[in-house]
């Protein structure tokens, strides 16, 4: 892992969802693609303990199955579609596990920002099963592991005080500071609809990047950078070289 992390204007959000279907090998390929630099996807776990990637704790949205994750292994969760339901051109596409996209997502030379969905999951269970797939992988670009739930972050942090942590937040906290100063994070990332130019002036003020989801705006992604963004995570970057 590269440990001097520099931030692009954009990055794709979940691969680039609007383009493909997201947390996908073709997602991760569409995003290199296009040019980008940097990506964000999501892992959290499946009944058998391993870390795959997919947003939601549930199958429905985003495939062809039914259901909890957690109430399918791996290699039943390997024989689901998770590409269809986006386009019959996708069809086929199989859920990554977080080594084969940390591997897939090497190989394109991309950077990654993994954010850890813990769900119902103990903080240490998840930081653990994380470490682990880290463990199975050389990942030779810059990779920052981020997550709402921030005791995760913690756990991830003593098992693993070389990796790079971003805090998220919904709406940033008047305590911001001491949360990233006790989880010695590297970056800030928060909702872009409800960070206003005093507290982003701050964060960037007190040298930590600020990087604000979910923009496919122009006029928005403007006004964001102004205020001193670093990045925005965007489901389509097309809309910014129009």
């Amino acid at each position: 892992m590269i440990n001097n992390i520099t931030f692009p204007p954009l990055i794709g959000h979940r691969g680039v969802k609007e383009l493909a279907p997201e947390n996908t090998f073709a997602g991760f390929e569409r995003a290199a693609e296009l040019g980008l630099t940097w990506i964000e996807i999501d892992t959290t776990l499946c009944g058998s303990g391993e870390c795959v990637i997919m947003h939601d704790d549930t199958l429905d949205r985003c495939s062809n199955g039914h259901g909890a994750l957690t109430d399918f292994n791996f290699k039943q969760l390997q024989q689901l579609d998770v590409g269809n339901w986006f386009a019959a051109s996708f069809q086929g596409e199989q859920l990554p596990s977080l080594s084969q996209a940390l591997i897939y997502i090497d190989r394109l030379g991309l950077n990654l920002n993994l954010e850890i969905k813990t769900y119902q999951q103990s903080p240490k269970h998840m930081a653990q099963a994380v470490c682990h797939a880290l463990s199975q992988v050389e990942f030779s670009h810059s990779l920052v592991i981020s997550s709402f739930c921030h005791d995760t972050l913690a756990e991830l942090k003593a098992l693993r005080p070389d990796v790079a942590i971003g805090v998220l937040f919904e709406d940033v906290p008047s305590s911001w500071l001491g949360i990233m100063q006790r989880l010695n994070a590297v970056s800030l990332h928060c909702d872009s609809d409800l960070i206003n130019e005093v507290q982003a002036k701050a964060i960037t003020a007190a040298g930590y990047p600020l990087l604000c989801y979910t923009v496919n705006n122009k006029k928005q992604a403007q006004r964001l950078w102004q205020m001193g963004a670093t990045s925005i995570f965007t489901d389509n970057p097309l809309i910014f070289s129009q």
